[in-house]
Order: structure tokens, then sequence, then C-alpha cells
């Protein structure tokens, strides 16, 4: 069952990729513009770190982080940028694909930001352990 499983997820993670490069080589042969290179994937990585933000502000198991105003601010700030990024994909597309992209350009902003966390994680790990054994 183990070995479903990871087949799976393998299938899964280039099916996913597969459908990134299509969407993005049609974005870019149809409509002129990429995946990745451009301004509404910025704005949507800067609504996944205010969504990350929003989240960690609104906790109150840390009461010296607990701040229900600002964690709104970041909520609408996060529900702006997404909604000012799907806007200017469906602008310079048709409506349909422009919702389309938005998500994909999530995914990738997901597929993109997390490894890279977890890599710069356990550089910064790696860089305490080699300290504490001197």
């Amino acid at each position: 069952m183990e070995a479903l499983g990871i087949v799976l997820f393998i299938g899964f993670i280039l099916g996913s990729i597969f459908v990134l490069m299509n969407q993005s080589k049609k974005a870019r042969e149809v409509y002129g513009f990429g995946l990745v290179l451009n301004w509404t994937f910025l704005l949507v990585v800067l609504s996944l770190g205010t969504f990350l933000f929003s989240a960690l502000m609104n906790d109150p198991a840390y009461p010296n982080s607990y701040s229900p105003s600002n964690a709104l601010t970041l909520k609408i700030t996060t529900l702006v940028l997404f909604v000012g990024a799907g806007f200017i994909n469906v602008r310079r597309s048709t409506t349909g694909f422009g919702i389309w992209f938005t998500f994909l350009q999530y995914v990738a902003a997901i597929g993109i930001i997390v490894p890279l966390f977890l890599i710069f994680s356990q550089m910064k790990s790696k860089s305490v352990l080699s300290d504490m054994t001197r």
C-alpha cells in the first residue's frame, strides 16, 4: 500500500509540473506573459506572505503576538493582493483563463517557496549544529 501512495504522489507532482509548463507555454504564446516572471506572480507571493503573517498574528496561544486588528488588516491585504493579481490576469487574457492562471500561479508559488524555505532552514540548522560542535 505504501508503494501505491508513493507512485500516486510522484504522479501528482509530475502531472502538476506538466500542467504548469503547458499552461505557461500557452500564456506566453497566446497572451504574451509568463507564469513566474511577471508582476502578478509577485502579487501572489506577497499575498501568500501576508496570509502567513496574518495566521501567525491571529493565534491566541502566543499572547505577545496576538493582535486581531493587525491580523484582520493583513487578511484584507491578502484579499486585495489576490484580487489584484486575478484582475490583472483576467485583463490580459480571457476571464476563464485569467482565473485559472491565477490559481496556477498560487500552485507554482507554493511549489517554489516551500522547497526554498526547507532548503534555507536545513542549511541554517547545519550551520548552527556545526557551531555547537566546536
